[in-house]
């Protein structure tokens, strides 16, 4: 709003918005335009909301080897513009059964913290989530999974050749994982042989068992 003064002044009242950053203001009176203009810098308020503007995700990273994105995380006043703040950021694991491991608290630059070298040690079929704390904000990251190691099973059947009417036999000790995880079994003949997932055998008919 504008006000009339004295010897030909006007004084104007401006109500600032929500968005941070420099406003030109200029006028007219009577559809004349005043030459001058004024710029007003506003200015972000103080740190309101705690968001994630990169996701941690751990791509190709098994337990224990650095996620392969890394997360940011930015303070934001209550209308949603970026701080000029500097104050710490922590973050722990929110959900999935593991170790976080890495810088756990970092300063933001300028209302951006941007975490390095975190890594967690933990199962490939559990599922994470970080939870990120400043004072009294926090906000929780989407759940992500580490990814799976490589394995080989070896497999070699050392209990010689059987007879249809031979009694069930278990086969388990014949096979390990080098990722030490237990052998699942299963039948791709089974109209000659079945076999339970914890690898015991049972001959239904004659023929090539194959296990």
């Amino acid at each position: 709003s504008v006000s009339p003064g004295s010897d030909g002044e006007y004084t104007a009242d401006y109500t600032a918005g929500t968005v941070a950053g420099d406003v030109v203001i200029g006028g007219a009176v009577n559809g004349t335009a005043i030459a001058a203009t004024a710029t007003i810098s506003l200015r972000p308020g103080s740190p309101a909301q705690l968001t994630i503007q990169t996701q941690p995700s751990a791509g190709s990273a098994q337990s224990g080897q650095v996620l392969g994105t890394q997360p940011v995380a930015r303070l934001l006043d209550q209308f949603g513009n970026l701080t000029t703040s500097t104050d710490n950021v922590a973050v722990a694991l929110a959900s999935g059964t593991g170790t976080l491991n890495g810088t756990a608290t970092v300063a933001a630059v300028s209302g951006t913290v941007s975490f390095s070298g975190l890594s967690i040690t933990g199962a490939a079929s559990e599922t994470y989530t970080l939870e990120f704390t400043s004072g009294a904000l926090s906000v929780t990251s989407a759940g992500f999974q580490l990814a799976k190691a490589s394995q080989t099973i070896t497999f070699n059947y050392s209990g010689g050749a059987k007879t249809f009417g031979d009694s069930d036999f278990n086969v388990s000790a014949d096979a390990s994982a080098s990722s030490g995880l237990t052998v699942s079994f299963s039948s791709t003949t089974p109209a000659v042989c079945s076999v339970t997932s914890g690898g015991t055998v049972s001959i239904t008919t004659a023929g090539t068992c194959t296990v």
